[in-house]
């Protein structure tokens, strides 16, 4: 994984935290469970930045794709079918914060995705020879 890589997507996956934190404000008074599923993605973003910034891994690369991937797959469902109990989005393409998140999520999939696929495959650890002994009667 680059240097690059690695500081882009942590960027990205804060930035996302951020977006949905700046969103999460409506989000309180109109649909209480969204709101509550921001707070969590909010959490996941803290987490996976730290994690990246401090212990750079490619299962961190997976999770942080998996923090945008989410969203962007609501945002998607939240204008095309809707939200159960938030359906006040649909055909609501054009929203600047909505039009913001998925530019960054995108970003971060996208680069995430291209850092572990670029990034050196761990070989397994070799494994212990078995040894038998015969039972003593």
């Amino acid at each position: 994984m680059t240097e690059r890589a690695n500081t882009i997507t942590i960027v990205g996956v804060a930035g996302i935290g951020l977006i949905h934190l700046l969103d999460s404000i409506d989000t309180f008074h109109e649909t209480r469970w969204l709101f509550w599923a921001y707070v969590l993605l909010m959490a996941a973003t803290l987490v996976v930045s730290a994690a990246l910034l401090y212990a750079p891994d490619p299962r961190w690369l997976a999770a942080a794709a998996v923090v945008a991937l989410l969203p962007l797959a609501g945002y998607i469902l939240s204008r095309t079918t809707g939200l159960p109990g938030a359906d006040d989005d649909v055909g609501n393409w054009t929203d600047p914060l909505g039009l913001a998140s998925l530019w960054v999520e995108g970003a971060v999939l996208a680069t995430s995705s291209a850092a572990l696929a670029l990034s050196p495959r761990r070989a397994p650890a070799p494994a212990r020879p078995l040894t038998v002994t015969p039972l003593e009667n």
